[in-house]
Order: structure tokens, then C-alpha cells, then sequence
């Protein structure tokens, strides 16, 4: 409806409902000259008459089709994706390097971008994860078994069973089992950014299959983004 037309629809009506709320009983009519005028307005954005359906008469089965429609809508938008069920005996397991085993869990697609997982073991020695950081997503680890030493910015933790910590985005992060021990941990990526190719390329390091130099080719592809970190090269080299 144009502001003009709306104007005058609602100015009489302002008008003649405030000159009521003038009489004596005003500070009780004035909610209702509110109400009054609401109720004008509303019937107001109703789509225009129909032709041949009642002259002025709005057209009702129209706005209530329109207002279905826009239930449908918004109930397609909110339907979350269909249930994704990984058994045990069906995930991939990456173990060419018999001292990292990745169990890929969930990519990208089957979680409609909200988050990728695997589980990790790392056996005692294993150099583990380089510093790098995710510009797009963040990083939780949850410690399953034996104890895990991470660094986040330039501190440094150690993580045993039953430990969570989150990673933000832009964070430079490193990882590798604690002298001494095994770990065996779940990470979960999230928003999810596609990774198990990233995993199968590592796997393919490990066979002979594939380079480092193509590795550090994919770090804008995965977004996985090597960081230098003298805080961890020191703890590597004491």
C-alpha cells in the first residue's frame, strides 16, 4: 500500500478516536482508541479486493493462502538435516604411520557444514601436530585416553582423560602425546570445512604416495595454516 493512501486511511481514523478520548472517561478510552486504530491498520495490509468476489470486500482465502505459504517456508528453512549414524566397523581408518591412527568420523557434508570430527590416537613419541591455525573454524578436543600436550597462543597445557578444551578461530595451536604417554582423543571442527582429504593426503605421505612441499600447497584449501612458535620448538628441544 502506497504511504499516501495509508496516510489517508489513518489520519480520519487518528482524528475521530482521539476526539473521543477528549471526553470525560479519556484515560480509559485511550487504550482502546490504540486497539481501534491497530485494527484498522491491519485490515489495511490485507491484499487488495478481488474482482467479482464482494466489490470492496478483501480478499481472505488470498492472504490466508499467503500466509500459509510463508509458514511452509519457514518451517523448510528450520528442518534440520537427516540423522548421520557412523558405525564402528564402517569408518575409515588412516594408519599408514602405525603411531597415528585417524578415525574418520564426520566431513562436512554429513553434518550440512556444522561441524567435522575424527578421533586421533597418537602413540608416545609420535611428533604430533605442527603450530598452525584455522582462519574459519574453531577446534575442540576431548581426551578419551592417556594425556595429550597442547599448546594454544604460547601457552602450554597438558590435557588427560575427561579434559575438553576449545580452540577459537585464528588461534595458533600445536599437539603431540605427553612424554610417557599414549593419546587417544575426539576433535571436532566447527563450523565443518571439508578435511578427511587433508587426512587421506597426510596417509599418503606416510605410504610414499605424496610430498610435504604438496602438503604445504593446501594450507588456503583446508584451511590449515602452519604458524612458527618458539614457545613449542623450545619444548621440543629441552
Amino acid at each position: 500500500m502506497e504511504i499516501g493512501m495509508l496516510s489517508a486511511l489513518v489520519a480520519p481514523a487518528l482524528a475521530k478516536e482521539l476526539a473521543n478520548s477528549a471526553m470525560p472517561h479519556a484515560p480509559t478510552r485511550l487504550p482502546i482508541a490504540w486497539w481501534r486504530l491497530g485494527r484498522r491498520l491491519r485490515r489495511a495490509m490485507l491484499p487488495h479486493p478481488t474482482p467479482g468476489r464482494g466489490g470492496a470486500r478483501p480478499n481472505l482465502d488470498q492472504h490466508r493462502d499467503h500466509m500459509s505459504l510463508s509458514r511452509n517456508r519457514i518451517t523448510q528453512y528450520r528442518r534440520s538435516p537427516p540423522m548421520t549414524l557412523v558405525r564402528a566397523a564402517q569408518a575409515e581408518v588412516l594408519d599408514a604411520d602405525p603411531t597415528s591412527v585417524i578415525t574418520l568420523m564426520f566431513d562436512h557434508e554429513h553434518t550440512d557444514g556444522a561441524l567435522t570430527s575424527n578421533r586421533t590416537l597418537l602413540k608416545d613419541g609420535n611428533a604430533g601436530a605442527p603450530p598452525h591455525r584455522h582462519t574459519r573454524s574453531g577446534e575442540l578436543f576431548f581426551i578419551l585416553d592417556g594425556a595429550l600436550e597442547m599448546l594454544v597462543g604460547d601457552e602450554l597445557r597438558i590435557l588427560r582423560e575427561g579434559d575438553a578444551l576449545f580452540v577459537p578461530p585464528n588461534t595458533t595451536h600445536a599437539f603431540a602425546p605427553a612424554p610417557g604417554h599414549d593419546a587417544d582423543f575426539l576433535v571436532v571442527i566447527t563450523p565443518g570445512k571439508p578435511r578427511f582429504d587433508y587426512y587421506r593426503l597426510l596417509d599418503q605421505v606416510h605410504n610414499g604416495e605424496a610430498t610435504w612441499p604438496e602438503v604445504n600447497q593446501t594450507q588456503d584449501l583446508y584451511d590449515n595454516h602452519y604458524a612458527e612458535s618458539a614457545v613449542w620448538t623450545c619444548r621440543t628441544t629441552d
